[in-house]
């Protein structure tokens, strides 16, 4: 419920910053992104399938290492680790009101940039965390606080606590930071955002949520996704007058 309710949110957020004139052509272009990551797979070509390889090979790497990493998360806990990693608790409102914030401001101010920011984030947000949602139900992993062990799947399981696979929080992080590091080239503005996102993923193993394999997922997800919302050519062309159609599928 609380995953629906994010996705309902950002999408409301994201049509406050649609211009008055223009509000068919950019709800449209919402649309076209949504409809060209579901086809996505369709025009892979090498360097996708490369990527694809390199997601599946994390995901199986962190997937040997779960036990070890929760164990280790386990004997770890501390009042600083404690407050560090309550940065979780706070993710999809975090999510919600910053991309309402600079749309807002965008409109309140005429920044042209700033409502091209917000509607970016929640492009990348909503459709990460809808194929998120997606890859869980039909996973139905268990989570780490059941005891049932990081093999347990039970496919097409609703059920939140058979819903453990990929991070869903880890999703929202590394789409929102991909899109956030792609403003500015500085390489400690890049870092930083990074930073903020490895550390939201790192709670959620701290507070037995996940498995690292469901982070490593997460993160790929995220990453991909806010990486192809950035270079889609509906939101390139509106930083130009003169664009093509034609566009090159990242992902």
């Amino acid at each position: 419920m609380k995953k629906l309710l994010i996705f309902i949110l950002v999408f409301i957020s994201s049509q406050s910053l649609f211009p008055q004139k223009k509000n068919s052509e950019y709800i449209k272009n919402f649309f076209i992104i949504g409809g060209d990551i579901a086809t996505a797979p369709a025009h892979f070509d090498n360097h996708d399938f490369v990527n694809l390889g390199l997601t599946a090979a994390i995901t199986a790497g962190a997937f040997l290492a779960d036990n070890t990493v929760k164990e280790f998360a386990g004997r770890n806990h501390s009042s600083f680790n404690d407050g560090m990693f309550s940065i979780d608790k706070y993710a999809i409102e975090f999510a919600v009101i910053s991309i309402g914030g600079i749309g807002g401001y965008g409109l309140a101010a005429n920044d042209y940039k700033a409502k091209e920011l917000g509607l970016k984030l929640a492009e990348a947000v909503f459709y990460s965390e809808v194929l998120g949602e997606v890859i869980k139900v039909a996973a139905g992993r268990s989570r780490p606080f059941t005891g049932k062990g990081h093999s347990d799947f039970n496919p097409l399981s609703f059920a939140d606590e058979k819903n453990s696979f990929p991070s869903g929080h880890t999703i929202l992080a590394f789409s929102f930071a991909t899109v956030m590091a792609a403003e500015n080239d500085n390489i400690i503005w890049k870092v930083g955002w990074y930073t903020l996102a490895a550390v939201m993923s790192g709670a959620r193993i701290y507070h037995d949520m996940h498995w690292i394999s469901d982070v490593a997922m997460g993160a790929c997800i995220g990453y991909f996704i806010g990486d192809f919302t950035v270079n889609h050519y509906t939101n390139k062309k509106m930083n130009t007058s003169n664009y093509s159609l034609s566009f090159r599928v990242n992902i």
